[in-house]
């Protein structure tokens, strides 16, 4: 099967992607997602901001940020069920980062005196704001800047996790023709291309996130009125 963007063919199955089996095809059909040009148009609901770390005095619950903090303790807790809970702290707070699922050799390689940096939603725990099961980075001395950017969060179903879509996503996007869609004249839009590129992977200017939504939004417009005119004249 010929590789799709490279030639243009927006509509091969998405099965034509690399990692897209007859399963992961099924739950995407759910969404109405069936072809390379359905995925690329699959565009996100939400982002989550990953542009700064916030401090851990300021980080509250139901928030989904970074927060980055020195181990200060890890060890296992004993209760209903048992966990690996490490606690982190900066210059103003600190944070309790739980795991219920863990190995040994995680165990063991959060030690204190490390670096932790973790994404995730702060809920309210048993010893004040806590992260459960987030994405985490260490670090043997205290972390970098970030480079940080928004990511996309997608409407997903049963038995398909966003991140898996994203990625999907991210491998149609390179085969994306620079030509795909549809120009409109004048400067006031960037091109279609650019816009589902720019929307699907926004970096962090929120300006042309913007501009690049009202021009997926307005090809989606005009499309739609050209597909009731057709039945109109047809009718």
């Amino acid at each position: 099967m010929p590789a799709p963007g490279r030639n243009g063919d927006m509509d091969a199955p998405v099965t034509a992607l690399p990692g897209i089996g007859p399963s992961a095809a099924e739950k995407l059909g759910r969404l109405g997602i069936e072809t390379v040009r359905d995925l690329l148009l699959h565009l996100p609901y939400r982002y989550q901001d990953r542009t700064r770390s916030v401090p851990l005095g300021e980080v509250a619950a139901g928030q989904d940020c970074v927060a980055t903090g020195q181990v200060r303790e890890c060890r296992l807790a004993y209760g209903r069920r048992r966990s690996l809970v490490v606690r982190l702290a900066d210059d103003q707070g600190q944070l309790t980062v739980r795991f219920f699922h863990f190995a040994a050799r995680q165990r063991q390689a959060i030690r204190p005196g490390a670096w932790l940096r973790c994404f995730g939603t702060v809920r309210a725990g048993p010893e004040g704001a806590e992260m459960v099961h987030p994405e985490y980075r260490l670090y043997g001395e205290a972390p970098p800047p970030l480079a940080g950017r928004l990511a996309p969060v997608y409407r997903t179903t049963g038995g398909l996790a966003s991140s898996r879509i994203a990625a999907w996503v991210e491998t149609a996007l390179d085969r994306c023709p620079e030509g795909f869609g549809s120009d409109l004249p004048g400067e006031a839009f960037p091109r279609l291309a650019e816009a589902i590129r720019h929307v699907h992977a926004p970096g962090a200017d929120p300006t042309r996130l913007q501009a690049a939504r009202q021009r997926v939004v307005l090809d989606e417009l005009v499309g739609h009125y050209l597909v009731l005119k057709r039945r109109r004249e047809l009718a």
